[in-house]
């Protein structure tokens, strides 16, 4: 209602992942590196991992990962199962962030429609801008934005509707137009049931002294 007055992934991603397969491939393209000089690289790839996924530190089987942990390496098997496992890791970390840290086209959709809800926009016209299906499109859009695409457009449309009421002096059926409706009377019965008020009730409540204004 109214009122009267109112990517790409993180650098973890880029910088963890390659090293993991290239110490892959060492393992088994050298097979005369030593325990030691394998231990120190997975050493400097564990330091890699935990120092740009810190939540990778906070996990329960975050031990097992530790620089520290490289030490326990005495075998190729045992350097190839401690890559596999921090890749594990790290795959599980990028999953779970949070959703605002990846590209959301819904987030897209509703900037579109901030911007041209005055004009006639449909679910389909827009899910054939952004290349959607419109069923999916309509039940993505009602999960992050918690209402449906008519809602979101009306709300748009009623909250200038409002903010017209109040700050000019436009006539009722002028403001009906620039929010988006050619037809006045459906206008006033969509604003009426959005805010209990008929537009030119509104107006009038929003015009009226308040109950501290003086004579």
């Amino acid at each position: 209602m109214c009122s009267s007055g109112q990517q790409q992934p993180a650098g973890g991603a880029a910088t963890a992942g390659p090293p993991l397969g290239e110490l892959l491939r060492r393992i088994e393209a050298a097979p005369g590196l030593t325990i030691q000089g394998a231990q120190r690289e997975l050493r400097r790839l564990a330091d890699i991992a935990s120092g740009e996924m810190p939540g990778l530190g906070q996990r329960a089987e975050a031990d097992a990962f530790a620089p520290r942990a490289a030490d326990a390496v005495l075998s190729e098997a045992g350097a190839r199962g401690f890559v596999e496992a921090l890749a594990a890791a790290v795959e599980e970390r990028l999953g779970s962030r949070p959703a605002a840290d990846a590209p959301n086209p819904v987030r897209d959709v509703a900037a579109y429609l901030d911007a041209h809800y005055f004009e006639d926009v449909s679910l389909i016209d827009v899910a054939t801008r952004y290349h959607m299906d419109a069923s999916y499109l309509s039940k993505q859009f009602k999960a992050v934005t918690g209402e449906n695409f008519i809602e979101y457009v009306t709300r748009k449309r009623m909250e200038k509707a409002c903010e017209l009421l109040r700050g000019s002096e436009l006539k009722i059926n002028d403001i009906s137009e620039l929010v988006g409706y050619e037809n006045q009377r459906y206008f006033s019965q969509v604003f009426k049931k959005f805010t209990g008020l008929t537009p030119s009730e509104y107006r009038d409540d929003a015009a009226a002294p308040g109950p501290d204004a003086k004579n």
